[in-house]
């Protein structure tokens, strides 16, 4: 990869190639079980379309996205593999999916009734949800087996599949909760096959139990998160390999004497004579706010730190131990620059969040740059697209 912000004031580098790799990560844990790709929310940021594209030719049969307009996304891009949508569907959008093979979720039996009515004969191919403990969207497991049994008498409806959604499988503290929501899935499970009902697809197990608890894979898994370098377990033998970059350009160096504030409120005033790098990167970009103060940033190989409010559009850096910073260097966010690395789970870290919501708030202004087999692939400016 190209370690340089191209003349551009901001840029997102992201490594197919490591995409790649850990999927079959994925797929190495789970032998068993088809590998469902979660590419919902753009990709977690990376870009659905170009990371969809490297997983489908590197082997991937089936993605899971949230919403209906993301599926078609992928079905306009020419992806032909499966795709089931996660989350809720509008009833004007039900028939549409029929018609591109887009299986939904149903989770309630309101939701069913929408869908029958909505497909105007269409057959729609569903997953079935069940609610085991998360408490956020399903069939009560308690009272799904008839509910599900009438489902599968509707003819407007394919069941596919049955799946839940754990709710602390990172935590092994909670390892008890885990596997009591994985008996519940089963009990279901094999309730609907004493009376007959035998469904295809049995899933549950997301990044955090794809690589710790093996015996909640069912026949399909769904690795999100580990796909894009980050292993929701913590330290891990697993190797997975980081997937983004994050590179700003610095727009302009000046000094700023002892005792003189810097940025919005006059939150940081300089403990000596400092020279201030501005880069050219906000929360407009999705550097968050709340990072002010706490993110560090390389620059010419070595570690400086943001000082002041971040700005919408740029931040501040206190580069007065790094010599010969100049406007148009790169300034690293997340990534590499020579032997020092800032990870994704750094930032996380110090916005007191998760890598997941680093990823995702980056916005769509900030091209991306693909790289496959060391070389630039694809650039993608997404509001060139809108």
């Amino acid at each position: 990869m190209v370690y340089n912000a191209n003349g551009q004031r901001l840029l997102a580098e992201i490594d197919l190639d490591s995409i790649v790799f850990n999927y079959r990560q994925a797929c190495r844990c789970a032998p068993g079980s088809l590998v469902c790709c979660v590419v919902k929310a753009n990709a977690y940021g990376h870009g659905a379309v170009p990371v969809a594209r490297a997983l489908a030719a590197a082997g991937a049969k089936y993605f899971a996205v949230a919403t209906p307009e993301e599926a078609l996304q992928l079905r306009r891009h020419d992806l032909k593999q499966k795709i089931l949508v996660m989350g809720p569907v509008g009833d004007g959008l039900a028939e549409l999916l029929a018609q591109q093979d887009i299986a939904v979720t149903v989770a309630s039996r309101e939701a069913a009734k929408e869908y029958a009515a909505a497909a105007l004969g269409q057959r729609i191919k569903i997953h079935i949800k069940l609610e085991t403990g998360l408490a956020r969207l399903g069939f009560p497991y308690e009272s799904a087996i008839e509910e599900i049994l009438s489902l599968a008498a509707c003819p407007a409806f394919k069941i596919e599949g049955l799946f839940s959604h754990f709710s602390a499988t990172d935590m092994e503290e909670e390892n008890d909760f885990t596997y009591t929501q994985m008996a519940r899935l089963l009990a279901v499970k094999e309730g609907l096959s004493r009376r007959g009902l035998h469904i295809p697809l049995l899933h549950c197990a997301g990044s955090a139990a794809i690589i710790a608890h093996p015996d909640t894979h069912g026949t399909m898994v769904r690795p999100g998160i580990m796909l894009f370098g980050c292993n929701p377990m913590g330290p891990h033998p697993l190797p997975l390999k980081p997937t983004l970059s994050l590179r700003a350009r610095v727009a302009q160096v000046f000094k700023v004497k002892q005792g003189e504030s810097v940025g919005y409120g006059r939150a940081w005033y300089a403990p000596r004579d400092t020279l201030i790098a501005t880069i050219s990167a906000g929360y407009g970009d999705g550097l968050q706010r709340i990072l002010s103060g706490r993110l560090p940033v390389l620059i010419r190989g070595q570690e400086a730190k943001q000082v002041g409010r971040i700005c919408m559009d740029m931040c501040m850096v206190d580069v007065t131990d790094i010599p010969g910073v100049l406007a148009g260097d790169t300034a690293t966010i997340i990534g590499g620059d020579g032997e020092r690395v800032i990870t994704v789970e750094q930032v996380a870290e110090a916005a007191k969040t998760i890598p997941h919501e680093i990823f995702c708030n980056l916005s769509l202004r900030v091209p991306r740059l693909y790289y496959q087999n060391g070389q630039l692939a694809e650039e993608v400016n997404y509001l060139n697209l809108l």
